[in-house]
This record gives C-alpha cells, structure tokens and sequence, in this order.
C-alpha cells in the first residue's frame, strides 16, 4: 500500500515537472513571437516613415520641375515675341540698307579729283562704264596704286593694291556728294587701316 501511494506521488511529480517545464518552454516561444512582432512592427513604421519622406521630396521635385517648367515656357513665349519683333525689325532695316546700298550713283558726279579737309590725302575718279570705276589714290601725299579698278555693287567696291611688293586692300563707297575710302589691311609704309572720307570736289577731268 505504501509503494503504490510512492509510485503514485513520485508519478505527480514527474507530471508536475514536465507541465513546468512546458510552461516554462510555452512562456519562452510567446515571448520570441512578442518580439519578433514588435521588431516588425518598429520596422513597419520606419518603412512608412521612409515611404512618406520619399514621397515627400518627390511631391517637392515634382512641384519645381512644374515651376520650371512653366518659367522656361514663359521665358520662350517672350524670346519668341521679342525674337519675332526684332526680326521683323532687322529684317525691315537689312531690306532698307539693301535698298540703299543697291542704288546705282549717279558716277558723273563723282568724276574728278577729291581732298581730304584734315590730310593730304586725295583721290582721283575716272569713269569706264555703268558699274566699274576706275581710281588714283594718294595718301599723306604718297601714291597708292595707279588706275586702280573696282566694279561697283550698288554705291561699294572691294579693291586690291599691288605696287612694289606692298598691297592694300579696302571698299570705296561713294555716298552723298562723298567718297570713302575703308582700309581693311596694308602693307604701306604709314598707312594704317581705318576711313578716309573724301568730301572736297576740287575739280572734274580736263
């Protein structure tokens, strides 16, 4: 009777331990599965947190792309038009400028001998034909080439000096009652680049 009531009490015990050890066990695996939940939850919000900031800079880059945008279509719009009108008006003073320069001068009252009221620079002007004259000049008293030619485009020639190992080269314009000389590069000894005008008429050929 004694053995059967120590069998029974050591079987309580063994009972006893193994339901401890069971909750002890169960204790440990919910308090991992608490704080695995919690750890995905911190990063839950960290991820949401992280997707709000996103979608904050984007929501901000969008707004000054669209600022951007907007500006450089306005600033186009306005270069167009001023574009529009300054072309308009370029092409309205080339189209008088063209209409100028293209004139044919009147070369019979050009022809003669010219001075320079501030040099002693002079120019003499032969006729040859409606578009093409023909020309001496002198500079500082000097003279630059001899019947040198030059066919006119409206009221200007372009014109090359060779003489003695030098050259000369310029555009002769003949515009109200004067002649102009431009320069455009020499080789002569003190004769620079620059714009003669010839305003004194002091005689027609004899």
């Amino acid at each position: 009777m004694e053995e059967k009531k120590v069998s029974k009490i050591s079987l309580s015990t063994f009972f006893l331990i193994l339901a401890i050890i069971l909750i002890i066990l169960m204790s440990i695996f919910l308090l991992k599965l608490y704080n695995e939940k919690t750890e995905l939850t911190e990063k839950s919000v960290k991820q949401n947190e992280k997707m709000s900031d996103l979608q904050n800079r984007v929501d901000n880059l969008t707004s000054e792309l669209n600022n951007i945008s907007t500006s450089i279509g306005t600033e186009n719009t306005t270069n167009q038009t001023n574009g529009n009108t300054t072309n308009s008006t370029s092409s309205n003073t080339t189209t008088n400028k063209e209409t100028t320069s293209n004139i044919q001068p009147n070369l019979s009252t050009y022809i003669g001998l010219w001075g320079n009221s501030t040099s002693n620079d002079s120019l003499y002007v032969y006729n040859l034909d409606n578009n093409e004259i023909m020309f001496d000049l002198n500079i500082n008293g000097k003279p630059i080439g001899f019947h040198t030619k030059a066919t006119l485009n409206g009221n200007t020639a372009s014109f090359v000096i060779n003489d003695d190992n030098h050259s000369l080269n310029g555009k002769i314009t003949l515009d109200n009652n004067k002649i102009m000389i431009n320069i455009t590069d020499s080789t002569f000894d003190n004769v620079t680049k620059g714009t003669i005008t010839f305003s004194n008429y002091l005689g027609s050929q004899n």
